[in-house]
């Protein structure tokens, strides 16, 4: 006599199980507590107290009492739940579900579904805070007993050859790499924090039509026997592209199509990418049109994505085009939606979806394996002028459609936007909800911009560059032992996961700041040098210890770049505003590349071996302490000329305004007008007077100064402007010398600084006041 598939709890319909769903859902259990007597009850309430219970409601003869799950069973709960609401059809009753594994052995699963393709068995473990814990033993359990909970689905369900996928969720749980390897080469998914949490807000937002992507990260690329579909198909071609046209059930085709997924990288990708896409209000509308029995007459656009091309047995031609059967698929998640987002995934917010004899079609347009750059500019040319696919928004759909592309430049475009998304969507990422994404509003804090942080990480050459033959020579963040572009991702993922962490707990109140005053670290400036320094400590250590980093992991090098950048991230959390602000205020490329050379200085100094490129020769040619003696020598010059240029006219034309100031060319008392408007304090309007102004004043009134203006004697036969040039000089300087964020004066030009003030405050006499001068 052959065992129960099953034992303790069993495998109903979903239908049967809402008031399972409403209970399982909540994150705390409840009892009621009564009595005869309202003693009776408060006795009984005191009882339950002690054991860990806490009051919620009175009754009229009871109380009811509630206590919070405890973490396994909230993880188990949770599982079920975004399984009940992405629509399985038969779903285990509860936490005591014992499979028969093979004669009468029966083991525990945590959560078994099923639908009518496949089936999914759950193992759940959780810690209360974050930890690392060996897996190894849970991934062996899978191991030993997925084939017998197959063979007892596969009983259950009368023989149907459904598809069983094993994972392993956890929360709080740090998987050593060791043990995710063991997982992947078993074939069992594992679901960390983040993938529960995208997989929760995906089911909310698409409703059953999550489900196929759910499967798809199950069984990505694996043919699924109960997804075989034929249906009859038109074939052509236009521009070298061939195509197929045909009709088909909302339902077959969500089963083959996909929006947006990457393996469910976390809830943002939800946010960041769904609800932009498919806007979920939208789809309600939708929902309400289908349900009010409306059709849409248009083509809903696929590009088919599988290693092979589709097959498709021609009965008669047309012309060019063909009339036949096409055969889709029978892979999850196949196809990505090209146009027709909203009216397709409407249709599962609809009631008319609930049905089974639902005789409702969509028309489709597939194309089969049309390239990845096409694919995108497909979708730009449809979507572009949509308000909810904005350039921003593209730039992050590229990150899934350029994903495996052909094309290493496109490859790692999308790799670095992908990076940056997910260093903004994970919870314990430095990162974390720092980018202003395409609908998520700026703040001081919500201040960097996915394409400043992106595009060093693809310019920089991390990820390696493209020899003129087409090869490619790896980067530091490059995962040579791999050929996969996941293996890559992660370690680089790993890499700057680990640099900004460290710098956020270095420097916490920089890195708090954001782009506040005084912030510079989370701004993008200081996110892009950072980057730029890290690309150089990277070299530096592959140089100086003989390393090849692509062929190693993070733990092997980010101790050494930890080590290096310590006393820079140091220098910051205690620097002064002005210093800050030297490096805040740098523009453009030109202002990053000082930055980073600056940055490196620091380096250099608490680490005299350390090198970089172009670093020494960028330290010879700036000259620090001779700058800031520039700006005194400068601003020394300027109060001299200030005094002797004033004093000067009010001699000559009389001290009152309206004497000396109407000698002053009108476009400079203009300017000085217009400052003194802007300036709150209002003082007298000469006050606004800055340095080049004096030049054009003695230019206007040479007779008086061309003797004091004269500050070389070779001079003497040339040209006003060429006489006065010394002030247009210092003005440049003093553009330098004034704004922190233009860096430093070379040694030379400190030189030139300290002969043009020693000439001028010998040759400038400050002339006498007008009274005395009189009296003389």
């Amino acid at each position: 006599m052959r065992s129960e598939p099953f034992q303790g709890d069993e495998l109903k319909e979903r239908t049967e199980l809402r008031s399972r769903y409403n209970e399982r859902s909540k994150k705390v259990v409840s009892k009621t507590v009564g009595g005869k007597t309202s003693k009776a009850v408060k006795k009984a309430r005191e009882a339950a107290e002690a054991d860990g219970w806490r009051f919620a409601k009175k009754n009229k003869k009871s109380v009811r009492l509630e206590k919070d799950k405890d973490g396994g069973e909230l993880l188990e709960d949770e599982v079920w739940c975004i399984m009940y609401k992405m629509g399985f059809t038969s779903l285990s009753t509860g936490r005591n579900l014992r499979v028969n594994i093979k004669a009468k052995d029966y083991r525990q699963i945590d959560v078994l579904v099923a639908d009518q393709e496949s089936a999914v068995m759950f193992e759940c473990t959780q810690a209360d805070k974050p930890t690392k814990r060996s897996m190894a033993a849970k991934v062996q359990y899978v191991t030993h007993v997925r084939q017998g909970v197959r063979n007892s689905v596969r009983r259950f369900f009368g023989g149907k050859k459904l598809k069983l996928g094993a994972v392993i969720a956890t929360r709080n749980i740090e998987w050593t790499k060791k043990d995710l390897e063991r997982a992947e080469n078993e074939r069992i998914i594992v679901l960390r924090d983040k993938q529960l949490d995208y997989f929760f807000a995906l089911a909310d937002h698409l409703k059953y039509a999550a489900r196929y992507q759910f499967l798809a990260h199950l069984f990505s690329g694996q043919r699924i026997a109960e997804l075989q579909l034929e249906v009859p198909a038109t074939q052509a071609s236009m521009g070298g592209v061939r195509f197929y046209t045909f009709v088909i059930r909302p339902h077959d085709l969500l089963k083959r199509v996909f929006v947006a997924h990457r393996a469910g990288a976390s809830k943002a990708d939800v946010q960041n990418t769904y609800q932009r896409l498919i806007s979920k209000q939208r789809l309600k509308k939708i929902a309400d049109f289908i349900d009010g029995g409306g059709q849409f007459p248009t083509n809903i656009v696929v590009n088919i994505h599988t290693k092979k091309k589709v097959r498709f047995d021609t009965q008669e031609k047309i012309g060019r085009s063909a009339v036949g059967t096409l055969y889709l698929p029978s892979e999850y998640a196949c196809a990505w939606v090209i146009d027709g987002q909203h009216r397709l995934f409407g249709y599962a917010h609809s009631k008319r979806s609930e049905s089974q004899e639902d005789k409702s079609t969509f028309l489709v347009l597939a194309y089969d394996g049309l390239p990845n750059e096409k694919e995108a500019q497909m979708f730009i040319d449809i979507n572009h002028e949509q308000k909810s696919v904005t350039t921003n928004l593209l730039k992050e759909i590229y990150s899934t459609l350029n994903w495996g592309s052909a094309d290493f430049g496109l490859r790692t475009e999308a790799l670095c936007s992908r990076l940056v998304l997910d260093l903004d969507a994970e919870p314990t990422s430095a990162l974390h909800d720092r980018v202003g994404l395409q609908g998520k509003k700026k703040t001081s804090i919500r201040c960097l911009t996915l394409n400043q942080i992106s595009e060093p990480l693809e310019k920089l050459g991390f990820f390696g560059q493209k020899r003129p033959n087409g090869s490619v020579t790896p980067g530091p963040l490059s995962e040579s032992n791999s050929d996969t572009h996941g293996a890559t991702f992660d370690k680089a993922y790993e890499a700057l996961s680990e640099l900004f962490t460290f710098i956020k707990e270095t420097a916490p109140d920089q890195w708090r700041l954001g782009r506040l005053e005084g912030g510079f670290l989370a701004t993008n400036m200081g996110v892009r040098s950072i980057l730029g320094v890290f690309r150089h400590v990277l070299l530096f250590i592959e140089k100086r210890d003989d390393l090849s980093l692509d062929l190693l992991d993070p733990e092997d090098f980010m101790p050494a770049v930890k080590k290096l950048i310590k006393p820079l991230i140091a220098h910051f959390e205690a620097a002064s505003g002005d210093e800050v602000r030297r490096f805040r205020d740098q523009v453009g490329m030109a202002g990053v590349r000082r930055n980073e050379f600056e940055m490196m200085r620091v380096i250099m100094t608490a680490e005299p071996e350390f090198t970089a490129k172009g670093l020494k020769e960028h330290i010879k040619n700036q000259d620090i302490e001779g700058t800031r003696r520039a700006r005194d020598m400068i601003d020394d010059v300027n109060r001299r000329l200030s005094e002797f240029v004033t004093d000067a006219l009010k001699n000559k034309y009389g001290a009152e305004e309206s004497g000396w100031w109407l000698e002053v060319p009108l476009n400079i008392r203009k300017q000085c007008s217009d400052r003194r408007e802007e300036d709150p304090k209002r003082h007298d309007p000469w006050q606004y007077l800055d340095l080049k102004c004096y030049r054009d004043i003695a230019h206007a009134n040479w007779p008086l100064f061309q003797n004091y203006f004269l500050i070389d004697k070779q001079l003497a036969t040339r040209t006003k402007p060429d006489q006065t040039m010394w002030i247009a000089k210092l003005n440049g300087y003093r553009q330098i010398t004034h704004h922190p964020e233009k860096g430093y004066l070379k040694a030379e030009e400190v030189k030139e600084v300290e002969q043009i003030h020693k000439k001028a405050m010998m040759t400038l006499k400050v002339v006498e006041k007008y009274s005395d001068a009189e009296s003389t």
